[in-house]
């Protein structure tokens, strides 16, 4: 954007009069650092940001610590990020069913200068995968092929240190990922390892959504296994005995390779089916004999 249309972008903003204080800062500054779109698609995504923000209930954090254990490893990351410069906008914290999840909405100005259309760019963890990086496009609206999240499969639980620095490799445009690892452990196990990281007194003043299943049952999450493998590669001529239906054994008779940072690292074909499944759901049922 040239230094022309950059003043007339500041003239339109600070003409709009819903449009002030920290949003206007966060436009202004998004605007300066690179944005690729117009004026009015960069109100849209501030908008969105603080529509975000604005669903916080203003509960103090650090009082959150007892019903989300997941709380102290987020703000541990928060603090290794603030250590590369990277601010944090909005966190948010989970408890669907029998997960753990948390969200950290990363500042947009230090997004758009390698991404410079995202309207979001935000990392997400979850006791189901670990981590994934998400990269919301211009309007919400993938483009053919596009793709909205990188996920890690690097461990569970990996240090706030190395989370930091894939971050900021990403930000700067360098989605690769590293090989997938395992991992195995069961809820208490997580629970534990989660205790390392306790919540400060003082907690960043970020403003924190909390989202809640009624229904989450701590003693329930306890027992539960949390474990990943990395499948092995399928091949054309593999047969798979289907679960449910007995008898029922197919050949695979394609094979796609997933993208970098998809859930699935293969889509196979069976033979008698006309469309593809998750390699990772059906390699476990491999016929043996």
């Amino acid at each position: 954007m040239s230094t022309v249309r950059r003043a007339e972008a500041f003239i339109v903003l600070a003409a709009v009069r819903d449009v002030e204080g920290f949003e206007l800062d966060l436009a202004a500054r998004t605007l300066a650092a690179g944005w690729g779109g117009d004026v009015p698609q960069l109100l849209e995504a501030t908008a969105g940001i603080m529509a975000l923000r604005a669903a916080a209930d203003g509960t103090d954090p650090a009082l959150l610590a007892g019903r989300y254990p997941q709380l102290g490893y987020l703000l541990a990351v928060e603090r290794a990020l603030a250590g590369h410069g990277v601010a944090v906008l909005c966190r948010e914290l989970d408890r669907p069913e029998l997960d753990l999840r948390g969200r950290l909405v990363l500042d947009l100005p230090r997004a758009v200068g390698a991404h410079p259309a995202t309207w979001c760019f935000a990392i997400e963890w979850g006791s189901d995968r670990g981590w994934s990086t998400v990269i919301e496009p211009a309007g919400n609206a993938l483009p053919p092929g596009g793709q909205r999240s990188w996920h890690w499969f690097d461990g569970l639980l990996p240090a706030p240190d190395a989370v930091a620095d894939r971050v900021v490799r990403h930000l700067d445009g360098d989605l690769t990922l590293p090989g997938r690892r395992p991992w195995r452990c069961h809820g208490t196990q997580l629970l534990a390892a989660l205790g390392e990281y306790p919540a400060p007194a003082a907690v960043p003043d970020v403003p924190t959504v909390c989202r809640s299943d009624p229904g989450w049952r701590p003693e329930a999450f306890r027992r539960r296994l949390l474990c990943y493998e990395p499948p092995p590669v399928p091949s054309v001529g593999a047969e798979v005995h289907l679960p449910g239906l007995p008898g029922d054994r197919r050949r695979v008779v394609a094979v796609v390779p997933g993208r970098p940072g998809d859930v699935d690292l293969f889509l196979v074909r069976l033979a008698g089916q006309d469309f593809l499944v998750s390699w990772d759901d059906v390699w476990p049922h491999l016929s043996t004999g």
